[in-house]
């Protein structure tokens, strides 16, 4: 897990990631059919968007908190809420997943 005072790796990271989700969505509607409803594939691409919008959230916290002084709490912040997003991440695209 990366420092809470590394700015360029914890917050480049998830904004590559997010450009990548968004090449992917466009990829992924180019070749699936058209369709009026909310599809398994358009909620997956939503969990990833909301997953990385998390993540940049618990990094802001994480490095206002080291900001003022309060490394001890900046560092909890930061193991909880990667622990956090990742375990719902995960367990939201296994129910969406297995509930189509």
């Amino acid at each position: 897990m990366s420092e809470t005072n590394e700015v360029e790796s914890r917050f480049g990271l998830p904004v590559g990631g997010l450009f990548a989700a968004v090449g992917n969505k466009y990829i992924i509607d180019s070749v699936l059919p058209e369709s009026s409803q909310f599809s398994l594939v358009d909620i997956l691409h939503s969990l990833t968007f909301f997953g990385i919008f998390c993540i940049l959230m618990v990094s802001a916290v994480a490095l206002k908190l080291h900001n003022n002084n309060r490394i001890e709490r900046a560092h909890r912040i930061n193991k909880v809420g990667a622990i956090s997003v990742i375990v719902g991440y995960v367990i939201a695209n296994i129910y969406y997943i297995l509930s189509t």
